[in-house]
């Protein structure tokens, strides 16, 4: 079976599906190893602080949105949520329901306390460096529903492109493993939103906030427990990060109809290496089953033949983005 070496003109999103799929000649799976070679070290994987397209690419094996967007079709479909929901435009808000059997992966159930504390956190005085703090600001409160702790309404403060795309993107992170003395329980997100002053005086909260900042960048691995189908394995400094696969997900069931839910390989190694030559050095000896490069890169291997006859090189298209911030307190914007 020939590995692969994926050929970019765009930094973006999203390679790590090639790594877990089947093969197409011969319809099997893949090995169940797979080694991923990447140009430098990662800073973290946290889904809310990643800083660049692979750390975000890792973290979306960990961790899950409430809805995504199909790879082929690139329509919305539900993840984390029971089924894509529609807006209610006479209240301005949206009602999400987690699936019934949806459990981090230390077993704990998800719940609409999970959505509140999500974007708490996005809110934080004291986490200001999340990259939800901008994009989901739009969102002002979330109403857990009394009758059912699955359910949510997420009230809009105003309409904006897709909301409901836009509202379920959020990646869902757990409030007893960020929170576990129930902290943040003490105020709304309505509350977190506006910026109560009596959340910025609060030294407990802002301690909390420190220490999670720590553990984050400290690799505890703790605050990489999600709800993907990869679990987080280790970590070896300037060198590797390994995913192992949940072989009991409660997602599994949903694999073949949900590509958000299929895991093929049991482990993902990603294995940095930043020198050209030593990259080079790698695919030939194909000790690395997928590489992501751009066009300087090419004609590195361009006609290496123990490059080629052991590589099946494709050029992918991908989704970027560029975020261009705005301060909507401004008088001049």
């Amino acid at each position: 079976m020939l590995k692969n070496l994926v050929f970019t003109t765009l930094i973006a999103l999203g390679i790590f599906s090639i790594a877990c799929a089947p093969d197409q000649e011969t319809n099997t799976q893949v090995d169940p190893e797979v080694v991923v070679m990447m140009d430098r070290d990662l800073r973290n994987v946290h889904p809310k602080f990643w800083a660049s397209s692979t750390e975000k690419g890792i973290s979306d094996q960990l961790f899950q949105r409430l809805i995504d967007l199909h790879p082929e079709t690139y329509q919305p479909i539900p993840v984390l949520a029971s089924d894509v929901p529609a807006l209610n435009a006479k209240e301005n808000s949206i009602d999400f329901e987690i699936r019934e059997n949806a459990t981090w992966h230390d077993g704990a159930p998800i719940t609409a306390k999970d959505l509140e504390f999500t974007l708490k956190f996005a809110f934080s005085p004291f986490l200001e460096q999340s990259i939800d703090s901008a994009f989901y600001h739009f969102i002002k409160d979330v109403i857990p529903d009394e009758s059912n702790p699955r359910k949510a309404s997420f009230m809009l403060d105003e309409i904006v492109p897709d909301p409901v795309y836009s509202a379920g993107s959020l990646t869902i992170i757990p409030s007893h493993v960020h929170d576990p003395d129930g902290l943040f329980e003490k105020y709304s997100v309505n509350q977190f939103w506006e910026g109560s002053d009596d959340i910025s005086n609060d030294s407990s909260l802002k301690a909390l906030c420190r220490s999670i900042l720590e553990g984050i960048y400290s690799w505890d691995p703790a605050y990489l427990i999600g709800s993907g189908p990869y679990g987080f394995q280790s970590r070896v400094e300037g060198q590797s990060i390994t995913l192992s696969k949940i072989e009991n997900h409660w997602g599994k069931s949903l694999s073949g109809s949900n590509p958000w839910f299929v895991a093929n390989p049991s482990t993902i190694t990603y294995k940095v290496v930043s020198e050209p030559i030593q990259k080079k050095i790698e695919l030939e000896n194909q000790t690395v089953d997928l590489y992501r490069f751009t066009t300087s890169f090419l004609p590195t291997i361009k006609d290496n033949e123990s490059v080629s006859s052991g590589y099946q090189m494709e050029k992918v298209t991908f989704f970027g983005f560029v975020y261009i911030g705005l301060n909507r307190q401004s008088p001049i914007l």
